[in-house]
């Protein structure tokens, strides 16, 4: 049975030996899993939805004075301003919803298998100095990665609608995924799935912990404006994960 303090020295000892490709791994990784809502705006179509026709208008539209204006003018602007709200909004629903494909096609054909490529490199740079090539192995068997990692999150998105629980309970049955695909080009999508549930039977809670244990690390790291997170705690918690992995894969072995 892993301990969890045992795979934060290995996962600490490996990230150091290895220090800036670390780094720039973990960096790239932090992207892939956490980054495209950043990078693709804070507009969303949910985000649209949520606004009325009048917020729309007021924030984009230059308030216009109605002094000295004859009745005839004023009552044809208020018979404009409808119209011109609703063309307003239906072209920020329509912007919303062009990001938001924008950014699932990247995450889908670019993100997923980059991601596939980053796990990879912590895995093997536990046992011997990893070179930062190792991201783009993701690439070397890209239809399989990119559907592989689609199918997890659809699933993850079902399972999600059934309440909060059960989607978090369903990201830590799959939590292997990557590293599986990562490690066994013969491997196809429903068996590295398959294969990520039987692997973390009876260790979610533990994974759980495990990942909570760096709650104290990610506090500086806010405190640092994010800078720690970058050189410090995302690698040394990438690191550990993939120790985890290892340890598991063990046992089950």
């Amino acid at each position: 049975m892993w301990n969890r303090a045992k795979l934060k020295r290995q996962g600490k000892a490996a990230f150091k030996a290895n220090y800036w490709r670390a780094v720039l791994v973990g960096l790239v990784l932090s992207f892939c899993v956490g980054g495209v809502g950043a990078a693709t705006g804070r507009k969303t179509y949910q985000n649209v939805q949520e606004e009325s026709a009048e917020q729309v208008f007021e924030e984009n539209v230059p308030e216009l004075s109605a002094e000295g204006l004859p009745p005839e003018v004023l009552q044809m602007m208020e018979n404009a301003g409808a119209p011109m709200r609703r063309g307003l909004l239906a072209a920020l629903v329509a912007a919303g919803i062009t990001v938001s494909m924008m950014g699932t096609l990247l995450r889908t054909l670019l993100l997923n298998p980059l991601e596939v490529g980053c796990r990879g490199f912590f895995v093997k740079n536990l046992r011997e100095e990893a070179s930062e090539k190792e991201i783009l192995q993701g690439f070397g068997n890209w239809g399989r990665n990119v559907g592989s990692m689609l199918l997890v999150t659809v699933f993850l998105f079902l399972w999600s609608l059934l309440f909060f629980i059960p989607g978090v309970i369903k990201f830590y049955s799959y939590r292997m995924v990557p590293y599986i695909l990562s490690e066994d080009p013969s491997c196809g999508a429903f068996e590295a799935i398959t294969r990520s549930r039987q692997m973390m039977r009876g260790q979610k809670w533990r994974a759980f912990v495990l990942d909570f244990s760096f709650i104290g690390w990610w506090i500086l790291a806010a405190l640092t404006l994010g800078i720690l997170g970058v050189f410090y705690v995302a690698p040394y918690q990438f690191s550990t994960n993939a120790a985890l992995y290892d340890a598991i894969r063990g046992q089950r072995a």
